[in-house]
């Protein structure tokens, strides 16, 4: 697989995570970040998928959401996408485009 089509796949699943990641960290209503949030953003993220690039694509959103969204805007943006409204505002955008950005270039 070529690193573009990667790519590509990284950007269309970490999307995915929008709708199935983090609407899987729902079901409990956590308060706050944790490793059982984290656990089930990153199976919502990458399922079954063994692709080292997206798994590392996930882990690295998550990270970096920890980091720069509070959980309370983590949770806002897990019902709004959970009623359907499947836009990633700018911020979780960047993010995801930074973190595609840093895991191929060490694959470089």
């Amino acid at each position: 697989m070529t690193v573009r089509t990667r790519r590509r796949r990284a950007v269309a699943l970490v999307s995915l995570l929008a709708l199935v990641g983090l609407s899987a960290c729902g079901d409990d209503a956590p308060d706050g970040y944790s490793a059982a949030t984290r656990a089930a953003m990153l199976d919502g993220c990458a399922e079954d998928d063994q692709d080292a690039d997206v798994v590392d694509v996930c882990a690295c959103v998550y990270d970096q959401m920890e980091d720069d969204v509070p959980f309370d805007r983590f949770a806002s943006l897990e019902n709004r996408l959970g009623g359907g409204d499947a836009r990633l505002p700018a911020e979780v955008v960047a993010i995801i485009r930074d973190c595609i950005r840093s895991v191929a270039a060490t694959r470089t």
